[in-house]
């Protein structure tokens, strides 16, 4: 091989080596963080679930309920069409 080119081929080696050692580096120190940022999420999940449930139930609730407000706005507009 011409020595141009193996120069590059080592070269072109080394700095693979070099990212796999940084791949490694980051791998391992990922997997000693602790993993409590997911136990937080979770809780914090139920809440919203549960914000969400109680939202939909009212609004299901307050199709069925009639609203004395709601009466009032509708019985002026018909009025207004009228004239």
């Amino acid at each position: 091989m011409h020595p141009i080119i193996e120069h590059d081929v080592m070269k072109a080696q080394v700095a693979e080596l070099h990212r796999q050692a940084e791949r490694d580096r980051m791998a391992r120190s990922a997997s000693r963080t602790p993993h409590t940022r997911r136990e937080k999420r979770r809780r914090n999940l139920m809440l919203g679930r549960t914000a969400v449930l109680v939202r939909r139930a009212l609004a299901s609730l307050s199709a069925l309920i009639p609203s004395p407000t709601r009466g009032r706005e509708r019985a002026a507009g018909r009025e207004a069409a009228r004239c």
